[in-house]
């Protein structure tokens, strides 16, 4: 696979940023997507960090192995306080030589908030041109592709783009992600590979390859496109807590194994 094949520290929730990065590195994969979720998965925390902080960052990933190639950095666009924090995010991208930083809408519940959110966007896409904002399918403006089409529209900066999470299709919207793909494929900049079991609402995301997603159909899809971003792998599983490090390490494993068959398999 040509693309950057990594994963997220996120899969990796409650436990250190130092044996999240061991563990992908033990995978074989090479990049990484820092977590740096604001009180959630604060593997980093950009808003906290100096230039010494950064340094030893950097000494990390490299001791390791790995190259950051994107930030989870899924901060409250809808409010001033989430894009004040989401710009430490986007310094932190540019002072690293991160081209792709995820984030998430918000608290976008009423016309104004919908208003300040389109705004907020403007403001963090007009930062670095340079740098690619990704906005994840996490519902309401983002629910669908087509959706999120509209609303990549209403903003109207061409270094944003969709973080793609096909389990997050089913989840907030009941919507097959093979069906859904193809409506805004070209827009993607980012693709979480997720998986999901049961329907909308219920929270299991298991190992890649153990779910109902059919990844063989939508990489085609992204294969057909042109796709040239990350792929990053997101383990979040049934939410417990009591997922054990090595827990992860085996199903990252596996699903790293899984993934480059699929890919393989369609010529990719």
């Amino acid at each position: 696979m040509k693309n950057f094949l990594s994963c997220s520290t996120h899969s990796y929730h409650g436990y250190p940023l130092e044996r999240a990065l061991e563990g992908i590195a033990a995978s074989g994969l090479k990049f990484v997507e820092l977590g740096a979720i604001p009180g959630h998965t604060e593997h980093v925390s950009p808003e906290n960090m100096l230039s010494k902080d950064v340094n030893a960052l950097k000494k990390l990933l490299s001791d390791n192995g790995l190259t950051a190639t994107s930030i989870s950095g899924h901060c409250d666009m809808a409010k001033k306080d989430g894009l004040a924090l989401f710009m430490k995010r986007l310094e932190l991208a540019e002072s690293m030589s991160i081209k792709y930083i995820n984030t998430a809408k918000g608290s976008v519940d009423s016309k104004e908030s919908e208003e300040a959110f389109y705004a907020n966007m403007r403001e963090a896409a007009n930062y670095n041109k340079e740098l690619i904002i990704c906005l994840e399918t996490h519902g309401g403006l983002l629910g669908t592709s087509a959706i999120a089409k509209k609303t990549l529209e209403v903003i109207g900066c061409e270094n944003v783009k969709i973080n793609y999470d096909p389990a997050n299709l089913i989840f907030f919207n009941d919507k097959r992600p093979e069906d859904d793909i193809t409506d805004a494929v070209t827009l993607i900049g980012h693709f979480h590979i997720k998986d999901k079991l049961e329907g909308p609402g219920v929270w299991n995301f298991p190992e890649i390859g153990t779910g109902n997603i059919d990844f063989s159909k939508l990489f085609s899809v992204l294969k057909d496109a042109g796709y040239d971003g990350p792929l990053s792998f997101e383990l979040e599983f049934d939410g417990n807590p009591s997922a054990t490090p090595e827990f992860v390490d085996n199903a990252l494993k596996n699903s790293a194994n899984y993934v480059k068959s699929v890919a393989a398999s369609i010529g990719w």
